[in-house]
């Protein structure tokens, strides 16, 4: 894939000439001089000392921290999953405007407008007359006057069926080529569900309603079973008789005392059962102090928006046995009126804040991971340490009581849940206790808010790198992926002051944490490009092997989903570099892209493996790349006990690939005799050898591969089988802590047969 521009931009010089190992990838690095910006990047201000480079051979030291793939693969995916879900459909659909302007992406309707109109909807008068009238018709212009609750009512015809998925359209689209765009979709690769919904509220003046482009809309949505509702005002006049043809009147809404009871009743029962919330319902409106602030808000004229919006804040404010009226004036007076706006500004400390947020990066994950985080970022939104008295060197932080808020009050003031599940750790499944937002864009929304409405920049970039050294992988993951989306917002930004300095750092998880990052970005056809560029200068900054190592990261995990080739090319060309972080990096990455897709991947990158181990300038590379993929990746078969996976074999990754695949066995059976026969890094070869032996031990199937396996590696050389059988050996002698007695037996047993056949 090339640029979108087609040209070689600030790194032309790496991406025109390709690269070359151990040299610069764009010319702003071909001095060694930094630029301003990564000089300011660099803590303190001051240049950080390049580190001594050390060869493959030497391996990696004592404290790299490897990671195993197929659980980075699934921790990615559910990470990515938060916020991708109502942002970006099905592979970044973009949806043009009039007027050249910018496409406006394609978005689900958030569950923080969808959900109180299924559960809380007030019929508005003549309801089911409108209801009839929609029935028949792919497309209709719902005309009502303004704050009767057009939005609501659109949304409600929409959710029939329930399951129904509703898509916002950007008020400028281009609704002439919006038919045009429907088919195009409906031809591509990953098309929106069959029976889609599509919401487009008060389109402007640019989108002109004309009879002849409503029924070619019509009919494209017809084609699809899709539906969508347009919400114009009642008093726009219709110059067009077919536009007429499509427009179905909104009645007049209920009043705003059953709409505030209806939707108070729905949000207390998050607390309650169906008739306790009712009953509470009653006993909250019927509270002097809280009618008052009724009748004051709920006047004559006000949008009906306005009941659910209080209902939300009444809710706010009920401790359980009575309504905050203060505080809830001081919320009304504010006059902030949407729903996320009034939670936000309703959390009431730096403490609750921390929490909110660190539970929109960690949403999903174990509550003590959420917990810890929080009071991280708390800490660091508090300032420094102050002075216990005067004259006195003796310094405390902000004391915070522990015992302020239960977990249970906590729970309720963030609308978030736990519950309990299981997941396997380092030791095996445990039973853990998870944290969630009950609105399941929660997450996207309090990013974006935090991002976008405060001066909160610097130091949540500051908070997420501290999590990218976190040394639980959950963490790390989520952190990365919220890094990315950040990146979506300020590109620049983000690398100066978070992605380049975790690309120079000195732990392993580090790197892997910016190429968790750039997963999103990569996604994105407008987005390509910079990732792209990012990479090119990482692999240029031939002063740091870290840099580099993150750029074969980059390579493997954001970009070669995208474009295979491309990256394949590039880390062919780093594969010559002879620094072990490098080697790392591309293990690491080989290792990931097989763990997520082994029909795509694995053929390829294991042949590529095998293929330098051949070339004498990329042999080593090949050699620990070979190694890292053997020892780290795993593969979870399902044999048809159960569920979990405590009722699964886990295969070597590799084994499992050619064992699978019959043609590729003669490959993996090349790289075993390379590896074992080379001596350069035998503690490397002896360690992925003695990972495969033990779990060929704990599972009979895996036992049985493993054994044809070394019986054929042991033929290609009368070296190699002596080699092999003293591995063999080494597996039961007595002074081995945690002896292979069965594995060993047959894998000797096997060459002692083999050699009496020949």
């Amino acid at each position: 894939m090339t640029d979108a521009d087609g040209a070689k931009g600030a790194d032309g010089v790496a991406e025109a000439a390709g690269g070359s190992p151990g040299t610069p990838g764009d010319s702003a690095d071909k001095s060694g001089e930094k630029s301003g910006e990564d000089k300011a990047a660099d803590k303190g201000g001051k240049e950080q000392e390049a580190p001594k480079p050390s060869g493959i051979a030497e391996g990696p030291p004592p404290t790299a921290n490897p990671v195993e793939a197929a659980k980075t693969h699934e921790k990615l995916a559910s990470a990515r999953g938060m916020y991708v879900r109502g942002d970006q459909v099905a592979g970044n659909k973009f949806v043009l405007r009039v007027g050249g302007a910018e496409p406006a992406p394609l978005r689900e309707v958030d569950t923080a407008l969808t959900d109180p109109v299924r559960h809380a909807f007030v019929d508005p008068q003549d309801w089911p007359a409108t209801r009839a009238a929609v029935q028949s018709r792919r497309l209709v212009l719902l005309r009502g006057g303004a704050g009767h609750g057009r939005v609501a009512a659109a949304i409600r015809l929409l959710q029939t069926p329930a399951d129904r998925p509703i898509f916002h359209l950007d008020r400028d689209v281009d609704l002439h080529d919006f038919p045009r765009w429907l088919d195009a979709d409906a031809a591509g690769e990953k098309p929106l569900p069959i029976g889609a919904g599509f919401l487009l509220c008060d389109p402007s003046g640019k989108a002109r309603l004309e009879g002849w482009l409503l029924h070619q809309i019509a009919t494209a949505l017809e084609q699809r079973d899709a539906r969508m509702v347009l919400t114009i005002d009642a008093d726009l006049v219709l110059n067009d008789d077919d536009v007429g043809d499509f427009a179905v009147a909104l009645g007049r809404p209920s009043p705003h005392r059953v709409i505030l009871a209806s939707h108070l009743r729905w949000r207390l029962t998050e607390r309650f059962d169906g008739a306790a919330a009712a009953a509470m319902t009653t006993r909250i409106l019927a509270d002097e102090r809280v009618a008052e602030v009724v009748d004051e808000t709920l006047h004559d004229g006000r949008p009906v928006k306005m009941a659910a919006n209080l209902a939300l804040m009444i809710d706010q404010q009920f401790d359980g046995e009575r309504v905050d009226v203060d505080r809830l004036r001081e919320q009304i007076d504010e006059r902030v009126v949407e729903d996320f706006d009034i939670w936000f500004g309703a959390l009431p400390d730096v403490p609750a804040r921390s929490t909110a947020i660190a539970l929109a990066v960690l949403n999903g994950l174990p509550y003590e991971s959420v917990v810890h985080a929080a009071r991280n970022l708390c800490d660091l939104l508090d300032g420094p340490p102050q002075p216990v008295g005067p004259g006195t060197p003796m310094l405390r932080p902000p004391w915070r009581d522990p015992f302020a808020l239960t977990n249970r009050e906590m729970l309720r003031m963030l609308r978030a849940r736990t519950r309990q599940t299981t997941e396997l750790g380092d030791f095996g499944r445990t039973p853990i206790e998870v944290v969630e937002y009950i609105d399941r864009d929660r997450p996207r929304s309090v990013l974006d808010h935090v991002w976008h409405q405060y001066r909160f920049q610097q130091p949540l970039l500051e908070w997420l790198r501290d999590l990218a050294t976190n040394p639980s992988l959950d963490v790390r993951t989520y952190a990365g992926t919220a890094l990315g989306v950040l990146s979506t917002y300020a590109f620049d930004f983000v690398h100066n002051q978070a992605l380049r300095p975790l690309a120079l750092h000195d732990n392993t998880w580090s790197w892997d944490v910016v190429a968790y990052a750039m997963r999103i970005p990569a996604q994105d056809t407008r987005l390509y490009p910079l990732v792209r560029r990012m990479a090119n200068r990482l692999q240029g900054n031939s002063a740091h092997p870290q840099a580099q190592a993150t750029s074969a990261r980059v390579r493997g995990l954001a970009l070669a989903p995208v474009d295979l080739q491309g990256a394949l090319d590039r880390l062919d060309r780093m594969a010559m570099i002879d620094t072990w972080e490098v080697a790392w990096g591309i293990g690491a990455s080989f290792a990931d892209l097989i763990a997520e897709d082994e029909d795509r991947y694995g053929p390829e990158l294991l042949r590529r493996m095998a293929r330098w181990q051949t070339d004498s300038r990329r042999m080593l590379a090949g050699q620990a790349v070979f190694q890292h993929v053997a020892q780290h990746l795993l593969a979870y078969v399902d044999v048809g006990k159960g569920t979990g996976r405590e009722n699964s074999q886990i295969w070597p990754g590799l084994l499992y690939l050619a064992d699978s695949r019959p043609v590729l066995r003669p490959t993996l059976i090349a790289c075993w005799a390379k590896v074992l026969n080379s001596g350069v890094m035998a503690s490397g070869a002896a360690g992925a050898l003695n990972l495969w032996a033990d779990y060929a031990e704990s599972f009979d199937e895996v036992r049985t591969a493993l054994v044809r396996l070394l019986s054929a590696v042991a033929t290609t050389s009368p070296r190699t089988r002596a080699i092999v059988l003293r591995h063999a050996a080494s597996w039961d002698w007595p002074d081995t802590p945690f002896p292979l007695p069965e594995t060993a037996a047959a894998v000797m047993k096997a060459l002692k047969v083999r050699t009496e056949a020949a």
